[in-house]
């Protein structure tokens, strides 16, 4: 009897203690990825795979800078704080280059007329996963 006494007053220490604890805070509900090239919005991509806006488009040798906002299905911004990082990988590193400068923009250089995909994600540092899942998005130099 003793030792169920006890057992029973280790588990309600234990549930008092953590009654008061900060929760984490749930993970953002992002329905879309929206890309801006010089503030102009030039992609818009659903959660879904979705497509709008036709791909990004920038001219040769002339460095521009690309924005990502994340919202939510009510339109509001969602992973605006925290540790959320924009992943930008061109396909084809000889066409476009991709230089971070904070963690939703980047500076993005076209050297070559052509085209080539980059695959965009938004990353969850600390919890080491992707918020919004990967996509490939077409990117233009003229």
């Amino acid at each position: 009897m003793y030792s169920t006494r006890r057992g029973q007053l280790l588990v309600l220490a234990f549930v008092s203690a953590c009654s008061g604890a900060t929760a984490v805070p749930d993970e953002p509900a992002i329905s879309r990825m929206e890309l801006r090239i010089d503030d102009v919005l030039m992609v818009t991509v659903q959660a879904n795979g979705a497509i709008t806006g036709g791909g990004l488009r920038l001219r040769r040798n002339l460095p521009a800078s690309l924005q990502a906002t994340f919202r939510d299905a009510d339109g509001r911004v969602v992973a605006d704080e925290g540790d959320f990082r924009l992943e930008f990988v061109p396909e084809n590193a000889a066409i476009l280059s991709f230089t971070r400068t904070a963690a939703k923009r980047g500076m993005l250089t076209g050297t070559i007329i052509s085209s080539t995909t980059a695959r965009a994600r938004l990353y969850h540092v600390s919890r080491n996963h992707d918020d919004f899942p990967e996509r490939a998005v077409v990117v233009s130099v003229e």
